[in-house]
């Protein structure tokens, strides 16, 4: 939800503000987070990393414009030449609405992102290209909006997401509290009472959806290996494709977390003594409410094959450097710093398409828009089956996207036991909710374990319901055993909960992080555990898997476990 419904839930109650006589929308030039907006025209150019505009033109909805099934509603007669236009006037967008509307996003520049400013500007344009302004003549502006937004949103209701129509809300009670001219107080103070649906949130996780859902084990060692496999040198200009599936799979990247990277961000440390190549890449974080892009970052450190990867095609675009600067130098403009140039860059021609319509911030003029990533994931898979198909080999067909990678990625983390605040940290979350829905796969996961738990305690079921004696239960237990690696997920054989309640962790892996789990004093038995911990990294991640997995809170407290008893036993 939006910052203001968020405040409206404490108090739906607006206190009551005397609107200000109307005034034309004169501002030339309005200042947003990052850079000056020009704001004199029609069309504002409000991008910040990326390409965005607001085009008031698109407001101004003509009768003429409207679908034919429509118009014909609209007439009980057929209408002359002259009739027509006085009906195309009637259905312009008032002057006083539309300089209002200029007034409420001006006031929105310098506190929003362009992206969600371009999300509320949809809404409204959505919502205004319904309305008709016929009745002008009889009602007042605020009385015909007020009216018709109401209609519409009870028309335009659904049972999932309804950003769009919180976003209309948001509009109307911000207008109205800013004191514009075309809104009323009962109106805004009666959209408080909606409670607009938001969107279902890992339904895709929680169920399987072919092309959507994570992949599965078997998936994701075919991609795995296709990549492996994978022969593109790196002039080719799907490289940097290859680069990107592999941050995608190593690291569970967002898209804008990709296209932001910069070439400092990438650091190569070598040890003086040993000559080793650590390799770190500094991810910015992005959908921060009210923050600016690349303003916080996260260090990761990558595996050596990728920050391998990584280090060659930087130098590979370094020493092309020259032909960039020639071609800016054609059209008037300069080149940034090698070191604040994104990893990913646009195309020389759409480069010069952007230096000359001013529709990013200059320091962003390069970077790549984060919907070119899909296009250029499937420019990549299509060039490694028309390879495949050269070598008799089947194609590959899973559908891959940066979005069900990142799934991907947090779907193994969770089932390998990384804790809920580590993860929500390895996914840029700030909060638990997002990745609560990697945990709550609750019901398949209960009947699973119901059918372990009947397996291993039946007899112990048997002795307490008398069907069995003691004498009898004594003879059929096995003390002391030692479960292999797919009786992990079974508490007896590591130690006892002391809990004595249930818990949200993620046993046997998540309670070596625990308090109240009292382990054994065998080491064997916890280093058969340890083993199979990082033989499940390597299962889901490869053997390059990214080193901060085996750096996870239960491992190392695994690992301090099981040093600590073998030198206690010495």
């Amino acid at each position: 939800m939006m910052q203001f419904d968020r405040i409206d839930r404490k108090s739906r109650h607006l206190p009551f503000i005397e609107r200000r006589p109307y005034k034309p929308f004169n501002i030339p030039v309005v200042e947003s987070r990052l850079r000056p907006i020009i704001t004199s025209g029609d069309a504002w150019n409000i991008g910040e990393t990326a390409p965005v505009s607001l085009n008031f033109k698109r407001l101004e909805i003509t009768f003429k414009s409207l679908p034919e099934h429509q118009q014909s509603d609209l007439f009980e007669t057929t209408p002359t030449d002259e009739e027509a236009g006085s009906q195309q006037v009637s259905h312009l967008i008032p002057d006083e609405l539309l300089n209002n509307l200029k007034h409420f996003f001006a006031r929105e520049l310098p506190g929003k992102s362009p992206l969600t400013i371009r999300n509320t500007f949809d809404a409204v344009s959505r919502f205004l290209s319904q309305c008709s302004w016929r009745d002008l003549d009889e009602e007042s502006l605020t009385d015909l909006l007020s009216d018709q937004l109401v209609e519409y949103i009870y028309l335009n209701r659904t049972q999932r997401d309804e950003h769009a129509l919180n976003a209309l809300r948001y509009w109307y009670r911000r207008s109205y509290v800013m004191g514009l001219s075309s809104f009323d107080y009962q109106t805004a103070q009666a959209l408080g009472v909606f409670r607009f649906r938001g969107n279902l949130k890992g339904a895709d996780i929680l169920s399987y959806f072919p092309h959507r859902s994570p992949l599965r084990a078997q998936e994701l060692e075919a991609l795995n290996q296709v990549l492996r496999e994978c022969r593109i040198d790196v002039d080719h200009d799907c490289y940097r494709g290859l680069l990107s599936v592999w941050l995608f799979i190593t690291l569970g990247l967002r898209s804008k977390q990709l296209v932001l990277l910069m070439n400092s961000d990438f650091l190569v440390n070598v040890d003086e003594q040993t000559g080793t190549r650590t390799y770190v890449l500094n991810v910015p974080s992005v959908k921060k409410r009210h923050e600016l892009p690349r303003s916080r970052f996260k260090s990761r450190q990558l595996p050596t094959f990728l920050g391998e990867m990584l280090e060659k095609f930087i130098r590979y675009k370094e020493a092309e450097r020259a032909k960039s600067f020639a071609m800016c130098a054609d059209f008037g403009h300069q080149l940034l710093p090698f070191a604040q140039q994104p990893i990913f860059e646009i195309s020389r021609v759409r480069l010069k398409r952007r230096y000359q319509d001013g529709k990013v911030h200059r320091p962003y003029v390069q970077t790549l828009g984060s919907e070119s990533v899909i296009p250029m994931l499937r420019k990549l898979f299509g060039v490694i089956n028309v390879a495949r198909a050269r070598e008799g080999k089947t194609p590959f067909d899973i559908k891959i996207t940066p979005r069900r990678l990142r799934k991907t990625f947090a779907t193994k983390a969770a089932a390998l036991g990384v804790p809920i605040v580590e993860l929500a940290e390895l996914l840029d979350h700030e909060d638990l909710q997002h990745v609560m829905v990697y945990y709550q796969l609750g019901m398949s996961f209960a009947q699973k374990l119901d059918l372990v738990f009947q397996e291993q305690f039946k007899d112990i079921l048997s002795y307490f319901r008398g069907q069995i004696s003691l004498n009898t239960l004594i003879d059929k237990t096995v003390p002391n055993t030692v479960f292999g690696p797919d009786k992990l997920r079974r508490l007896v054989g590591i130690g006892m909960c002391a809990k004595g309640a249930p818990c949200d962790l993620t046993p046997p892996n998540a309670c070596y992080v625990c308090p109240k789990f009292e382990a054994c004093n065998d080491s064997k038995r916890h280093r058969e555990v340890l083993d199979s911990m990082k033989t499940d990294v390597k299962i889901w991640f490869g053997d390059d898997a990214p080193p901060e997995l085996f750096n996870a809170p239960h491992i190392k407290a695994c690992e301090e476990l099981v040093n600590t008893l073998e030198a206690r036993h010495e």
